[in-house]
């Protein structure tokens, strides 16, 4: 990472370090992370849309994209906020059940 890049990203983090500040709605996000948490598609799509909200309300530019397939979320900036739907979850967690079903033969790779 150069030194231009460094720059971004702190700038990065203390805006939206700023933004959680001045918006409790907004979830402080663990490092790496951006998933907000419901307990039903309803709730998490709701909670979405309420962030873009409260964003926009304070003159922040936050767009919602949604794939009904996967999830929902809004982004600013670098900054996201993501609710994955619970059927995309129960796939993801259906599949990796598998994880340590196969184990390859490496003997056989050339």
């Amino acid at each position: 990472m150069n030194t231009s890049e460094r720059a971004g990203r702190i700038a990065t983090l203390r805006f939206v370090a700023d933004l959680c500040e001045r918006v409790p709605e907004l979830p402080v996000p663990h490092p790496g992370s951006g998933v907000v948490s419901a307990r039903t598609d309803a709730e998490g799509r709701a909670e979405i849309e309420r962030l873009a909200n409260a964003l926009r309300s304070l003159g922040v530019p936050a767009v919602v994209y949604e794939d009904s397939n996967h999830g929902i979320k809004v982004v600013f900036g670098d900054y996201y906020a993501l609710y994955i739907f619970r059927e995309a979850m129960a796939k993801h967690y259906a599949l990796s059940s598998y994880s340590d079903a196969v184990k390859p033969d490496l003997e056989d790779v050339a």
